[in-house]
Order: C-alpha cells, then sequence, then structure tokens
C-alpha cells in the first residue's frame, strides 16, 4: 500500500473517531482486540496503527467497508485509492523459474504480462496481482486450472508452458509468446472488421473455445 494511501486512511481514521471508537471498530468490525493495536502516542499513532495491522492482514477493504459502515461523511477518495493501490511490478532482469524478464508488455484487471526470456527463448508471463491472492483457495484452483490448461494442445491456443508462484505466494503462468497486434488495435487503423473478414475469425474463435470446453475449460474472459 502506499504511503499516501496510508496517510489517507490513517487521516480519516484520525478525523471521524476518537480512540475508544476505534477499539470498537477494531472490536466489533474488523475482529481486532484492542489489545491487538494499543494506543501509544495519541490519536493519530493508534489510527496508523490499525492501519498498518490491516495492511499486514490484508483487511485494508474491510477496514474502508467498517468506517463507511459507520459514519457516511467519509472522504470518498478512500474507495478510489484503496482500489487502486498499484501492484509492484517486477524489474526486468527478476528471475521466474528459469525466466528472465524483460519488459512488461501490459495489464488487465487480474494480472500483469511480461516478455521472459529463457536463452533465446521468448515467453509471455502473466503474474497475478497481490489483491487477487489473499483467498488461498481461490490461488489454488487457479493454479489447478492453469496445470490443466497447460496438458490441452489445441490449434489457437498459445502453450501454457510452465506454472507456480513468485515470491508472496502471487501465481504466474508462462505462456506462448504470439507477437502481434490485438483487435482493438486493428479497428482503430482500418475501421470495423467486414463481415468476409470477421466471420472465418469469429468461426475460429467459435471452434476453439468449444474444444476448450470440451477439455473440461471455460474461458473467464469471454
Amino acid at each position: 500500500m502506499s504511503s499516501t494511501t496510508t496517510e489517507l486512511l490513517r487521516g480519516e481514521l484520525e478525523r471521524l473517531f476518537d480512540v475508544e471508537q476505534m477499539r470498537e471498530l477494531c472490536r466489533e468490525y474488523l475482529g481486532i482486540e484492542p489489545a491487538d493495536a494499543p494506543a501509544s502516542g495519541g490519536k493519530g499513532a493508534f489510527a496508523r496503527t490499525v492501519v498498518e495491522r490491516c495492511a499486514k492482514d490484508d483487511a485494508t477493504d474491510a477496514l474502508v467497508d467498517a468506517i463507511f459502515a459507520l459514519r457516511r461523511d467519509a472522504d470518498p477518495k478512500l474507495r478510489v485509492a484503496v482500489a487502486e493501490r498499484p501492484t509492484a511490478e517486477l524489474a526486468p532482469g527478476t528471475s521466474i523459474g528459469p525466466y528472465k524478464i524483460a519488459r512488461k508488455l501490459g495489464e488487465g484487471g487480474v494480472g500483469i504480462v511480461y516478455l521472459a526470456e529463457e536463452g533465446t527463448e521468448q515467453v509471455a508471463i502473466k503474474v497475478v496481482r497481490e489483491a487477487y491472492c489473499g483467498d488461498r483457495r481461490a490461488v489454488r484452483r487457479f493454479l489447478t486450472a492453469a496445470r490443466i490448461a497447460k496438458t490441452v494442445r489445441v490449434p489457437g491456443v498459445v502453450r501454457v508452458l510452465a506454472v507456480g508462484e513468485i515470491e508472496g505466494g502471487r501465481p504466474y503462468v508462462a505462456m506462448e509468446f504470439v507477437d502481434g497486434t490485438s483487435l482493438a488495435s486493428r479497428i482503430a487503423k482500418t475501421g470495423p472488421l467486414h463481415y468476409a473478414e470477421a466471420r472465418p475469425i469469429v468461426r475460429s474463435l467459435l471452434e476453439t473455445l468449444a474444444e476448450v470446453r470440451e477439455r473440461g475449460l471455460v474461458h473467464g474472459d469471454v
């Protein structure tokens, strides 16, 4: 969590609650006994302790929910700041298994995709954001689905090469790298596709999805 978000949370706790009210928030809404977040140095220090404890326990979103449940005059920027808190990106040269990160390719709501190399081979590695790694049951299901996908050999589907977790428990999937352009970029350059051009592309996509479905997998973004 960035220092800006930390200070915003601390400031709102200090503005909206006194120490006893923060103790009650901890006990009744967060399940943290006041003894776990002792007040030392006044209201500001207590608020900081609560924020740091919640960050450590992956309970920052729960803290924001509790603040808004108790105080409707809480700053709306809280939800925005917490929702947009960044995931640390992997620096070029970082090792993931046998691969070394070369550069960032792009990102989505769930993860960040990097170009990585193993000798002369280039691969694409998707690393899931920290915000989605708190539920270990979900992480294990994600890894199992990726391992199943590794066994799939279907034309039109990139090959999954490796599956694992990096430090901090964030899962990753290393895939065959296919250099090309996105449909959005293609449309931006030349406009909408003509039916005659789009039809074989859509048919190929549907046939590929059907084959993947036969293997017991569902594409979560379609």
